[in-house]
């Protein structure tokens, strides 16, 4: 399985921090990834393992200390064996959209 969920909506660095990047409103939710691990496990089950990276660009904006990674990158293991890369960012000055991809054969 393969998700690329990548937009520019960060890319300007002296724009003030969005909402999504203060943990006071949006918690520690890092761009899309709550949204699509709820898909991901209805459609592949839970996830048992992972291992992820993320990145802080820009620690300051006007003022705020953003702790919340613009850019991020896991991989997963479902309990059914299946294998996963989500990646996320939100400074892709090319996104053309979020992409999935899931190979494989149905379960029998």
């Amino acid at each position: 399985m393969r998700l690329q969920s990548f937009t520019g909506n960060y890319l300007d660095p002296d724009t003030p921090a969005h909402w999504r990047q203060k943990i006071e409103i949006s918690g520690l939710n890092t761009l899309t990834l709550g949204i699509y691990v709820e898909v991901l496990q209805r459609w592949l089950g839970d996830i048992t393992g992972v291992f992820a990276r993320g990145k802080i660009i820009r620690p300051v904006r006007e003022g705020y200390g953003v702790i919340v990674p613009i850019c991020s990158r896991f991989s997963a293991v479902f309990e059914n064996g299946a294998e996963g890369v989500l990646e996320f960012s939100g400074i892709n000055a090319l996104a053309e959209g979020d992409r999935l991809e899931i190979y494989g054969s149905p379960a029998r």
